[in-house]
This record gives structure tokens, C-alpha cells and sequence, in this order.
């Protein structure tokens, strides 16, 4: 079931310093959380953006209506599992109060140059993730052909398995 959240999103704009969030609809089905990367329209672009809170609406049309200004949706989920943490988004909260620097500006020093917006990372900017299988118990060998019961032999003294092995 599809569910309407208000995300706060800081832009990445390679042009202006943008020190405010601004406020995107999400319908979807998966539950986007602090922290994670978002593409977004701005200003007759797509650009990156990062969610620092969320809101779950029950009738978005009520606040539409109600808003001053058009709320647009956002594009894309970039990112499975949060980059910033919420201590991480606590810290530009905390430092942008005590050294005056924008929000963004904190945000962009505290991710690694391969996340920064360009015209090559607005295309796929993806991280990878790796997915691992936890063994529970040892499988009944007799059920097992040849080959399985060889890739068994090598890995029953492993806790975890890569899912791509």
C-alpha cells in the first residue's frame, strides 16, 4: 500500500548555496528515511538532494490545498540504507549553528567525492551493497546433488556467505 510523506530535502545546486530545506511528496511503497539520497526536480532540473526529516501526510490534497506553493514530488530513491546517519545529520545541525557554514556545505564535506552531483553522477549514482546469507543449520546431505554438496563442503565452517557466491 502506498503510503504520502513530506520529506525536507537540501539541494545540491553546483551553483548557489542553498542553506534551506525545501519540501517534496513521496508516494511510494517503500518507507524513505533520514539520511538517504534523493533525485528531485529544481528549477527545471534534476538534482540531488538529501532527506534530513520526514512526515507522514494522510490527505496530501488537504495540504496541497493548503499550502502557498506547489509541492512537487520527488523523482527517485537514490540510496537502499541511509548515507548520513542521524548523528552525521545532527553534527551539520550542531556546526552550522557554531561556525555559520551552510547546511549543504557540511553535508557535501561529510560524503566522499563519488557522491558529489556532475553530470556523471546525476546519471547512476548508486552504491553498492553487499548481501549475505547466515547459515542456520546443516541442510540433509541425501537431498543434495553433487555439486551442492561440494559448495556446502567448502563453506559449513563459515558464520556467513556472501550471496553472490
Amino acid at each position: 500500500m502506498n503510503k504520502t510523506y513530506l520529506l525536507e530535502v537540501f539541494i545540491e545546486h553546483q551553483l548557489q548555496q542553498l542553506n534551506r530545506p525545501f519540501t517534496y511528496v513521496y508516494h511510494g511503497t517503500i518507507k524513505p528515511e533520514k539520511g538517504i539520497r534523493v533525485r528531485a526536480p529544481f528549477r527545471q532540473q534534476s538534482l540531488i538532494g538529501y532527506v534530513t526529516d520526514i512526515k507522514s501526510v494522510d490527505d496530501f490534497n488537504a495540504y496541497q490545498s493548503a499550502s502557498p506553493y506547489p509541492v512537487l514530488a520527488i523523482t527517485e530513491i537514490l540510496d537502499e540504507k541511509p548515507i548520513l546517519s542521524i548523528e552525521l545529520l545532527s553534527l551539520v545541525d550542531t556546526l552550522a549553528a557554531q561556525q555559520f557554514s551552510s547546511k549543504i556545505a557540511l553535508l557535501q564535506a561529510m560524503l566522499p567525492p563519488s557522491l558529489f552531483p556532475s553530470k556523471q553522477s546525476l546519471r547512476s549514482p548508486k552504491i553498492a551493497y553487499e548481501e549475505w546469507l547466515t547459515i542456520i543449520k546443516q541442510p540433509d546431505l541425501s537431498t543434495l546433488n553433487a555439486y551442492q554438496k561440494n559448495w556446502w563442503i567448502s563453506i559449513k565452517d563459515l558464520s556467513k556467505v556472501r550471496l553472490h557466491d
